[in-house]
């Protein structure tokens, strides 16, 4: 008599650009056998659709255990890989309770990206505010994410900043065609006394490029936080443009975006879906220099409700002269 439990893993790898059906296999690693996080378990594609799919079995007495995994792709099972970071866990593993009957997971993308590489150049400016920092005055400023240009694992080789004054400090890159439409980052500030201190923080920040316009600047960043302090005080003009991390998020009712401009301009603040349609449109007008606050009650723009999961808000502006316009794009989660 055959026991187990099969679980069966589905994967969509469409849009990972350093993915080569020809030569890479695909599948999950993970904290309990048949899957080993040191081994992959290697799935295939019979339908020739880019959806990996394998059935995994799992010994009876691991019902209702908790398995941890993520998948991987490359040319060897054993050892150089491509790990996934999916968004929908900030990079953390996907987890999954041994069922007590055979089941098929859902399909997910890789790292959860859902959409193919941007088609231009784009150069993002990111700005970080270090008056957070009360042990040391930072005397440099470096960015380190994952994108090759970010130097993620190179000590010493991340982008520096530029200081700005006030505590702020900016640097512009330039990601060029091609590239994962998903970044991970985070800041490392110069201790003069010791070496390079990592942020601390739950989880990395992460950032989508949406390559409708050549260039993109991003909220400004606080060091050390994902928000600001309730404590702090804003100046009442603003001098850089913010489009804030909504709040509270995760939501199940009601949310608040706020922005601010330090130019006048058509504003176009809109919320759309992981397949990048539109839901609802929350501003579509001229407004003046200031600080501006908006709420999303998780409905469509026909007034229903919309369903759980991940979305993103974005805002263009767009200023009389052409010059310095702004974009943004921000992830939001709606729990259901």
């Amino acid at each position: 008599m055959v026991t187990g439990v099969d679980v069966t893993f589905q994967v969509d790898m469409r849009y990972q650009p350093d993915f080569d059906s020809a030569i890479d296999f695909v599948g999950p690693r993970g904290s309990l056998a048949p899957l080993d996080w040191h081994k992959t378990f290697i799935i295939s594609d019979p339908d020739n659709d880019s959806i990996y799919t394998g059935t995994a079995t799992f010994d009876d007495n691991l019902v209702g255990s908790e398995l941890s995994y993520k998948f991987v792709f490359g040319v060897d099972s054993c050892w150089a890989v491509a790990w996934e970071e999916p968004l929908s866990t900030a990079g953390a593993n996907r987890t999954l309770n041994i069922p007590d009957n055979d089941a098929t997971l859902p399909v997910v993308y890789f790292s959860n990206i859902d959409r193919p590489p941007i088609a231009i150049d784009v150069t993002i400016t990111f700005n970080v505010i270090t008056q957070s920092i009360e042990t040391f005055l930072p005397d440099s400023m470096a960015l380190r994410g994952t994108h090759d240009s970010l130097n993620w694992w190179n000590l010493g080789q991340w982008p520096y900043m530029e200081y700005l004054g006030d505590s702020l400090w900016k640097v512009d890159i330039t990601f060029p065609a091609g590239t994962t439409p998903y970044i991970w980052y985070n800041y490392n500030a110069h201790d003069p006394t010791s070496d390079w201190q990592l942020e601390d923080l739950p989880h990395n920040r992460l950032f989508s490029i949406v390559d409708t316009a050549p260039t993109q600047v991003l909220p400004v960043d606080y060091y050390g936080s994902f928000k600001v302090s309730v404590e702090e005080t804003v100046e009442p003009i603003p001098n850089v443009y913010t489009l804030s991390q909504n709040y509270p998020n995760p939501f199940n009712s009601a949310t608040t975006i706020k922005y601010q401009l330090p130019k006048d301009g058509k504003v176009a603040l809109e919320i759309y879906n992981l397949t990048g349609q539109k839901v609802k449109t929350l501003a579509d007008e001229k407004l003046s220099v200031g600080f501006y606050t908006a709420s999303w009650d998780g409905k469509d723009s026909q007034g229903r409700a919309v369903v759980g999961g991940i979305y993103f808000y974005r805002i263009v502006v767009e200023t009389d002269s052409g010059e310095d316009n702004f974009v943004s794009t921000k992830k939001l989660i709606i729990l259901k």
